[in-house]
């Protein structure tokens, strides 16, 4: 009984502490400086308006960033399939089993 006043109490704690940063979050925001009376904020800009040029260090962030994120994925993904085949290693070794009629490992 008193683990479930315990977890209870913990998620209450947890729950009334998020919801306290989250309430407070709109205190530290910063706002935009305000313009003055006389003048509008941005001025309006007539015609097209085109991109500046990127440099080819800048061009070659996105692509760096994919390639980078799609690795991390293989590398993750690659563990993964290691860990479910010991993982089926060891089921098939009988080991964990509770029931006797069970300790036989299963035929393949």
């Amino acid at each position: 009984m008193t683990t479930r006043r315990r977890s209870l109490g913990t998620g209450l704690l947890a729950f009334a502490l998020c919801a306290l940063v989250f309430s407070s979050a709109g205190l530290f925001s910063q706002e935009p400086p305000k313009a003055p009376a006389g003048k509008p904020a941005v001025e309006a800009v007539k015609g097209e308006v085109h991109p500046a040029p990127m440099s080819p260090k800048e061009r070659s962030r996105v692509t760096v960033f994919l390639a980078w994120t799609w690795l991390t994925l293989g590398v993750l993904l690659y563990l993964l399939t290691l860990k479910i085949r010991e993982a089926d290693r060891v089921y098939r070794t009988g080991l964990f089993r509770t029931t006797e009629a069970e300790k036989e490992p299963p035929k393949h």
